[in-house]
């Protein structure tokens, strides 16, 4: 049904994905931290939202350059090793 469709397309795939892995990240908790300090929601909200935006866009440019060139079993290896070692790294320091 609709619903499947909804679910399959990259737009929905990346915002959800999104919205359910930021609730309770450090990004989401400094920008709270940041309009109470400063109490001015409107710029916090913008440089979080330009800052994201150039992180995110940089990670989109490489994944799209490197797609057709790595199989896919070793990207998803290299992602679950990344994962792992920045939990490893959050954890420790």
């Amino acid at each position: 049904g609709k619903k499947e469709i909804l679910s399959k397309t990259p737009l929905t795939a990346s915002f959800l994905t999104v919205l359910v892995s930021e609730f309770g990240d450090k990004t989401q908790i400094a920008s709270g931290l940041l309009a109470a300090k400063y109490l001015a929601p409107v710029p916090i909200f913008i440089g979080f939202v330009l800052a994201l935006a150039v992180a995110i866009g940089f990670n989109v440019f490489v994944g799209s350059k490197i797609a057709g060139r790595i199989p896919r079993k070793t990207i998803k290896i290299i992602t679950a090793i990344l994962f792992i070692l920045f939990g490893l790294f959050t954890i420790l320091y």
